[in-house]
This record gives structure tokens, C-alpha cells and sequence, in this order.
């Protein structure tokens, strides 16, 4: 059965998860249980593709790097205009790449 298993997960291009594969060893006729399925994937070690986000690093930071020092102090109100300015760059991912 695993071997029949690993022919569907890979004419499915590999992206199949246990309940999509246990419903296309169903409809190509495979008595087999969803359970198993994902028994069998288990043992076989594939799985398949998560449409969840991963975290974006954009940098890699360096331990032995000296830190800049903290001209705030953790203080972000400032008592007169133009005394104080502040940034934060936000990533959002789009389909041609990383927007800042």
C-alpha cells in the first residue's frame, strides 16, 4: 500500500497531505483508512506542502558585533518637536518580493 501511496503523492506533485491523498487512494479505488494514510506518510517520511507563513529573517545578526548605544533610553516621548525621531521598518511579502 505505501507503494501505491508514494505513486499518487508524486503524480500530485508532491504537495498532497494525508487527507488529500487518502481521498485520491479513495477515488482510485484503495480501500485504505485516513489514519493509515497518514501512518504510512509518517514512515515514509514525506508530507506535504503548508500554506502557513514562516517567519521572514531579513538579517542575521552577529553576537560578537558591538551594539549601537541606546541614545533613548527606552524613552520614546519627546518633550518639544523635532527633539525625538523614530522608525520602524515593516516587511510585507507580495508576489514580486519583499516590500519595506
Amino acid at each position: 500500500m505505501s507503494q501505491i501511496l508514494m505513486e499518487l503523492w508524486v503524480t500530485n506533485r508532491k504537495v498532497y497531505g494525508a487527507h488529500k491523498l487518502w481521498k485520491a487512494a479513495r477515488r482510485a479505488g484503495h480501500d485504505i483508512g485516513r489514519d493509515q494514510v497518514a501512518r504510512l506518510m509518517r514512515a515514509m517520511n514525506i508530507e506535504g506542502v503548508s500554506r502557513q507563513r514562516r517567519k521572514v529573517f531579513t538579517t542575521r545578526q552577529d553576537p560578537a558585533a558591538v551594539r549601537a548605544p541606546d541614545l533613548v533610553k527606552r524613552i520614546f516621548a519627546a518633550t518639544a518637536p523635532n527633539e525625538l525621531w523614530v522608525t520602524d521598518l515593516t516587511y510585507v511579502p507580495t508576489r514580486s518580493g519583499m516590500a519595506y
